[in-house]
C-alpha cells in the first residue's frame, strides 16, 4: 500500500533532543527526503508531543542557518515553513497516531510514522497499524555532558514504497 501521510516525530528525530539553543543541523538528508516527499505527493505532518509554538519556535530556529551549511541544490525550494501541511500534537504515551489516521481520511497502514521513541512513537505506530521506522535518538552529548561523535544517521536511508 502505497504512503500517504509520512508523520515526523521532531526532537530525537529530526533536531537533536538536547540543542536547547538550536544551533545543531537537523538530521542529515532530512531535506532531501521531505523534498522527495513532497514531489511524490505525500503529506508530512509533525507527530510531537510538544507545544505546537515550541516547535515552531524551534524549527525556524535550526533551519535559519541551513543556508551556511548545505548546498544551494540541497536548499532549491525547500520552505520549513511550508513543509508541513499540519503540526499534531500528540501526548499519550504511547501516541495515538489514530488522530492521524482520522484527520487524513487514511487507512493506517498508509502512514509511516518516523520516531526515535519505542515506547512513545513506534509502539503508537503499532497500535494504531502504522507502517513505521524507529531511528536512533540524535542527542549530541551523552547523559553526564559529554559530546558524543558525530551522528551518522541519514534520512536519505529511508525508502517508502
Amino acid at each position: 500500500m502505497k504512503t500517504k501521510v509520512v508523520a515526523f516525530d521532531v526532537y530525537g528525530t529530526i533536531l537533536a533532543s538536547d540543542d536547547y539553543d538550536c544551533t545543531c543541523r537537523p538530521r542529515r538528508g532530512f531535506v532531501e527526503f521531505a523534498k522527495k516527499c513532497k514531489s511524490e505527493g505525500r503529506t508530512i505532518v509533525t507527530a510531537s508531543d510538544n507545544y505546537i509554538d515550541d516547535l515552531e519556535r524551534d524549527l525556524r530556529s535550526t533551519f535559519i542557518h541551513l543556508e551556511d551549511i548545505c548546498s544551494p541544490n540541497e536548499l532549491d525550494g525547500f520552505d520549513i515553513s511550508k513543509i508541513f501541511d499540519n503540526k499534531i500534537r500528540l501526548v499519550d504515551t504511547p501516541k495515538e497516531f489514530g488522530v492521524i489516521v482520522e484527520h487524513y481520511g487514511v487507512k493506517p497502514e498508509e502512514v509511516y510514522v518516523i520516531g526515535d521513541r519505542q515506547d512513545k512513537d513506534i509502539d503508537g505506530a503499532i497500535l494504531a497499524g502504522c507502517e513505521y521506522f524507529h531511528v536512533p535518538e540524535y542527542r549530541i552529548k551523552d547523559f553526564d555532558g559529554k559530546f558524543l561523535p558525530q551522528d551518522t544517521f541519514d534520512f536519505r536511508n529511508i525508502v517508502l514504497d
